[in-house]
C-alpha cells in the first residue's frame, strides 16, 4: 500500500503539504487514500499533487485538485449519497469530477478553483464586480482619489473575473449529458477563496449585465445545461494562506 506521509516528507520545501498542520496532513491522507483507492493512489497523488515528483508544483493547481478532493471525499462519506464515481463520463468522452444519486435525483457536479490576485504589499487593490459601465475613467478618478488620501500606497486595477465564470460555466456546460431531465441536477461549484471574494462571484452572475439576468453579456444557451451554481470558500480550506481549516465551507446559491 502507498505511504501517502512518506511522499510527504520526502517532497521538497516548495510543495504546499510540508507546511501544513499536521491535522490538515492527517485529513489529506484520509481523504486522498477514501476518494482514489488503493490501485489509483499513487499515480493520482503523481497526477495531481505532484507527488512524490514535484518538480512541476504550482500552488494554483494544488488548490484546484484539492477543492475537488474535499468535495469527492465529502460526498464519498456522506451517508445519504448513492452510486458515487469520480471522473464519470455522463457526456463522453468528457468527465465530471463527480457523479452521485440522492433520494433518486441523479447529480453531475463539477469544480472549479480561480487563480486569484492578491493585493500587492503595502498597496489596494480595485477591481469590479460586474460590468462597470467607463469602467476604466472611474478607477482612474478613484485612484488619484486614493493616491492623494495616501501617496506611500500603491493603487492597482484587478481583473474582472466575470469572463472567468463564463468560461466555467460554459466548460461544465460542455461535460454535463445533453439529454438531462428532471432527475438530473448538474452543478457548477466555484472554490472562491476568501469569503470576501464570494460577493463579486455572485455580482458576476446577478449585477449588471450578469450571467444569470436577461440581459447577460454572453448568450445564456451557451451554459443552459448548469442547473445550480454554488459559491464556496473551500479554496481557504484546501491550503490557502487565510485558512487551513479542514472542510469549513460556507455556500451561498
Amino acid at each position: 500500500m502507498t505511504d501517502v506521509r512518506k511522499l510527504i516528507d520526502n517532497a521538497s520545501e516548495k510543495h504546499i503539504l510540508r507546511h501544513m498542520p499536521e491535522a490538515y496532513v492527517r485529513g489529506f491522507i484520509d481523504a486522498a487514500t477514501a476518494v482514489y483507492g488503493v490501485q489509483q493512489l499513487e499515480p493520482t497523488l503523481q497526477q495531481k499533487f505532484h507527488l512524490p515528483d514535484d518538480s512541476k508544483f504550482t500552488p494554483n493547481s494544488y488548490f484546484q485538485s484539492a477543492a475537488e478532493l474535499y468535495v469527492q471525499f465529502h460526498l464519498a462519506t456522506h451517508p445519504m449519497v448513492t452510486g458515487f464515481a469520480i471522473d464519470k463520463q455522463v457526456n463522453p468522452p468528457k468527465d465530471v469530477e463527480a457523479y452521485y444519486e440522492v433520494n433518486g435525483t441523479r447529480v453531475a457536479l463539477e469544480v472549479k478553483c480561480p487563480v486569484e490576485r492578491d493585493a500587492p504589499q503595502n498597496g489596494m487593490l480595485v477591481r469590479t464586480a460586474g460590468r462597470v459601465p467607463d469602467h476604466l475613467a472611474r478607477y482612474d478618478e478613484l485612484e488619484a482619489l486614493l493616491r492623494e488620501a495616501d501617496p506611500s500606497k500603491a493603487v492597482s486595477l484587478g481583473q474582472n473575473k466575470d469572463n472567468t465564470l463564463k468560461d466555467f460555466l460554459t466548460s461544465a456546460h460542455s461535460k454535463f449529458a445533453p439529454a438531462s431531465g428532471v432527475s438530473d441536477l448538474n452543478v457548477l461549484l466555484i472554490a472562491c477563496g476568501n469569503r470576501s471574494n464570494m460577493n463579486d462571484w455572485f455580482l458576476y452572475m446577478k449585477g449588471q449585465n450578469g450571467l444569470f439576468t436577461t440581459d447577460p453579456f454572453v448568450p445564456a444557451s451557451m451554459y443552459e445545461l448548469v442547473d445550480v451554481v454554488v459559491l464556496s470558500n473551500l479554496n481557504t480550506a484546501t491550503g490557502g494562506r487565510r485558512n487551513t481549516t479542514i472542510g469549513r465551507c460556507e455556500m451561498c446559491y
